[in-house]
């Protein structure tokens, strides 16, 4: 789902209209069962709310985690350095010195983006490792 502008810009907004979209009708069910029963509030509608919570917890964590543009973050020149220095210049598979890097996770996460993960190939040797890759 590809988000408007203003959501990109501030992810606040969208955690609103989720909060407010969640909590107005866990409030309504929260006082017809406390109506139905004439008691305090039904357990059932406690373990609701948690569960509420709890998913926007996980909401707000990815939204931050993807920092809000949905971009992958790649590895940064420094650090693409190293791991040719790793590899004393050479593709990590077939040994050969490549005409242009390419880098690789090397768990096949892309959100790892840790220099341990990443491992410099060369084109032929990248496009059978990730072909390969179930």
């Amino acid at each position: 789902m590809k988000l408007p502008p203003k959501f990109k810009k501030n992810p606040r907004i969208l955690l609103f209209i989720i909060v407010a979209g969640v909590m107005l009708p866990l409030i309504a069910i929260m006082g017809y069962l406390e109506e139905l029963e004439n008691t305090k509030t039904h357990p059932s509608a406690i373990l609701l709310i948690v569960m509420v919570f709890a998913l926007m917890g996980i909401a707000k964590f990815r939204i931050k985690k993807r920092g809000y543009s949905g971009k992958r973050r790649g590895w940064n020149e420094q650090e693409k350095r190293q791991v040719r220095r790793r590899q004393n210049g050479k593709c990590a598979k077939c040994g050969d010195v490549p005409p242009r890097w390419e880098y690789h996770h090397k768990d096949g996460h892309r959100s790892n983006n840790s220099i341990w993960n990443c491992q410099g190939l060369c084109p032929n040797c990248h496009s059978v490792t990730t072909h390969d890759e179930p």
